[in-house]
């Protein structure tokens, strides 16, 4: 499984059982299945290849945009997680 840091400065990570695993040129993580879902329900990782629209974020009460703001940018409103819509 291939995995995507958080941050473009994740240069390396370390698992549990000891084994670090280092970033590829592409700038991914390969690791196996077992650990990278793991990694996955941590939450701070995406898989690479996959779609992030899965990934957290907000909508607007008053216009309905949704953004990864709190704050809308469209109207200026206060949005709620897309979860409790």
């Amino acid at each position: 499984m291939r995995l995507v840091p958080p941050d473009s400065g994740v240069k390396s990570f370390t698992v549990d059982e000891g084994r670090e695993y280092r970033r590829h040129r592409d700038g991914t993580f390969h690791v196996p299945d077992s650990v990278g879902k793991a990694i996955l329900r941590g939450g701070e990782f995406g898989r690479a290849g996959v779609s992030m629209r899965g990934a957290r974020g907000y909508w607007c009460t008053a216009c309905r945009f949704t953004s990864v703001f709190r704050k809308c940018g469209r109207c200026g409103a206060e949005n709620l997680p897309e979860n409790d819509q």
